[in-house]
């Protein structure tokens, strides 16, 4: 019976777990990089837009805000979802906040939560893309 020496045996296994690990960390960016664009169409839609003509602010200035950022290290690459035009309002926007004038509180702005469901939409939508790609 004619058998592979064991060198090569080990070199040809160590060769398809790196191209099955390659093929999967180009799905993983692909998973990533799909998620993010979704979240952040999700995003635009569902943000509050000010509709308040007497402001400074642009109508919808906040919805269209919404950007991502790809950064590449050694380990591989990351997305980071923020608002590029008015980054301080995300936090006040999707907990509320009191409204004060003069140092004394007059009332409380009603919380818009839509990041949270954004979110948890990207993390399943990455989720399941992942899934697949491993049962690929």
């Amino acid at each position: 019976m004619a058998g592979i020496p064991l060198d090569r045996f080990a070199a040809s296994i160590e060769n398809i777990l790196k191209e099955y690990g390659d093929q999967i960390q180009k799905d993983v960016d692909k998973a990533a990089d799909e998620a993010t664009k979704k979240g952040v169409q999700m995003l635009k839609a569902t943000s509050p837009v000010n509709q308040d003509t007497g402001s400074k602010r642009k109508p919808g200035r906040y919805a269209k805000g919404w950007r991502v950022k790809k950064e590449s290290d050694v380990i591989g690459s990351r997305y980071i979802v923020h608002n590029a035009t008015d980054y301080q309002l995300t936090h006040l926007l999707e907990y509320g906040h009191p409204l004060k004038r003069g140092g004394r509180q007059y009332g409380y702005a009603n919380a818009y939560p839509h990041i949270a469901e954004a979110e948890q939409f990207m993390i399943d939508y990455f989720e399941k893309k992942i899934r697949e790609a491993i049962q690929k």
